[in-house]
């Protein structure tokens, strides 16, 4: 995402930001993803420690697809820096797309990780930066998906916690009356102001003719 964030249009890192975030929305909205980001600021991948995406586990998930979009769409295969970025979300993608299937592949998801490992090391010798440092965490994603037999994805975080630290963060109180009422109102509130009020649509058959309730025929 920093890395990718000069490709887009803007007098500075913060306007080019709001744009990366645009096509975020756009990819939400065309692929219907569930855990969304509520904003994106420079400060959330970027920093005086290096570079890491501060987001829940399930967020972070839905941006694997999006980040190998974007890697196709705004990239230059014909540079090698580039071409391995491409390559690396590929892989990436492959092995999230491998834990989302009925019939998990040890074999392929073994594969894939490995590829995106060894893109990742040579991704740090061909990059003068410090940008594509390498981590530790890289060789417990190479244990967790080339010497187990189960898929990884049993084992990650329910949704239910996650919502949980959700309603929380919405609870919050900067001031006034922390009581179990007023917390439970400005969750609720803060809900409905995050969130699209929902479209449910229902078909009814009558005598050969079908006929569709939406809310606001009710």
């Amino acid at each position: 995402m920093y890395f990718v964030l000069q490709k887009f249009p803007g007098r500075n890192k913060h306007q080019r930001c709001r744009n990366l975030f645009l096509d975020i929305q756009a990819f939400y909205k065309a692929h219907n993803t569930e855990s969304r980001f509520d904003n994106l600021k420079t400060t959330m991948f970027s920093g005086k420690k290096g570079f890491k995406l501060r987001a829940k586990g399930a967020e972070a998930r839905g941006l694997v697809p999006w980040a190998k979009q974007l890697a196709e769409t705004r990239l230059d295969n014909s540079k090698p820096v580039e071409q391995t970025i491409i390559e690396m979300a590929r892989h990436l993608d492959s092995c999230y797309q491998n834990l989302a299937t009925a019939q998990f592949d040890t074999q392929s998801m073994a594969l894939h990780s490995r590829q995106f490992c060894l893109l990742s090391v040579a991704l740090e010798q061909l990059s003068s930066s410090k940008l594509w440092k390498t981590k530790p965490k890289l060789h417990f994603t190479q244990e967790l998906c080339e010497l187990t037999d189960d898929n990884p994805s049993l084992c990650w975080c329910y949704r239910d916690e996650d919502f949980g630290g959700t309603l929380a963060s919405l609870a919050r109180s900067r001031g006034g009356h922390n009581v179990a009422a007023a917390m439970a109102n400005r969750a609720l509130l803060k809900f409905l102001a995050k969130h699209n009020v929902p479209t449910i649509i229902q078909t009814f058959v009558c005598h050969g003719f079908s006929w569709q309730e939406h809310p606001c025929n009710v």
